[in-house]
């Protein structure tokens, strides 16, 4: 399988420095760990740390996105900071690079993806999206706040499965009926309270795997990634629901990208849960 993603990797902010995050990065490295080729397309300045297990196709610029992002110790709710951006990149790029793929996914993370034009694309190649990053502008003092996703409605037709989270709609029910009316499957993360799954009119419902939670950073971007895969292969919605929850799961505990997992340890986390 070719996995291709597209978007800014951050350098997030942490006591010792900077760790490597973003969709790109944690989509990315989930895809990779369950055995596809990633392919990255990405603006950023030439770094020579970023995961070499990720093919890079960078478009150069003068910075890199950063972001910092803090929790509340007893809700879990985050907060972020954006301290600088790299420039925006067009889905064009896609088809400059003359990249196929089985599957495309779009994660920005801070508004970068332009797509006025969507590129044709093999009708076996699944269009995919985690669309937080269109649901973000800076407010005061480089805060990043909430805002509604500008032009959706132009995308939302060509995509065969959507990813978001309660923080990205603000709760907003009625935004992931609409969301599913158009895409074909809308998984909808809740946290600590587990996920829905839109489709159409139908929903299918999963309770968050137990986890010793160490860093909850890329969950989001872990359990998508993981369910666009195990959809696409098995057309299967409660297996990859069920598949993505525990990949999450797995992902929370460790630091960072530190504990993305394997296939094997998805299945051994889902016997244990069925005991």
């Amino acid at each position: 399988m070719h996995y291709v993603v597209i978007g800014h990797p951050c350098q997030d902010i942490i006591p010792t420095g900077y760790a490597w995050g973003g969709g790109v990065i944690y989509s990315g490295l989930t895809a990779y760990q369950l055995g596809a080729t990633v392919s990255v397309i990405t603006r950023c300045q030439l770094h020579p740390d970023l995961d070499p297990r990720l093919h890079w196709h960078i478009i150069p610029d003068t910075t890199t996105t950063i972001f910092e992002n803090r929790y509340d110790p007893l809700s879990g709710e985050r907060q972020q900071f954006m301290h600088a951006r790299a420039g925006d990149i067009d889905i064009s790029e896609l088809s400059k690079r003359k990249i196929s793929a089985d599957i495309v996914h779009l994660a920005p993370v801070a508004n970068e993806i332009r797509y006025e034009a969507i590129p044709s694309l093999d009708e076996k190649t699944w269009l995919v999206a985690t669309p937080q990053g269109w649901m973000r502008q800076l407010g005061d003092n480089h805060r990043v706040i909430h805002q509604t996703w500008q032009g959706a409605e132009r995308l939302l037709p060509y995509l065969n499965a959507l990813s978001l989270s309660e923080e990205d709609v603000q709760g907003d029910l009625e935004l992931v009926r609409y969301y599913a009316s158009v895409v074909p499957f809308v998984l909808y993360t809740k946290g600590y309270k587990g996920a829905v799954l839109f489709m159409g009119n139908e929903t299918l419902s999963i309770d968050a795997f137990p986890a010793s939670v160490v860093d909850l950073t890329g969950a989001g971007d872990v359990i998508a990634a993981a369910f666009f895969i195990r959809l696409y292969e098995t057309h299967n919605p409660q297996e990859a629901l069920e598949f993505g929850a525990a990949a999450a799961a797995i992902a929370i505990e460790g630091r960072g990208a530190s504990n993305i997992p394997t296939r094997e340890q998805i299945a051994q986390r889902r016997r244990l849960q069925q005991h």
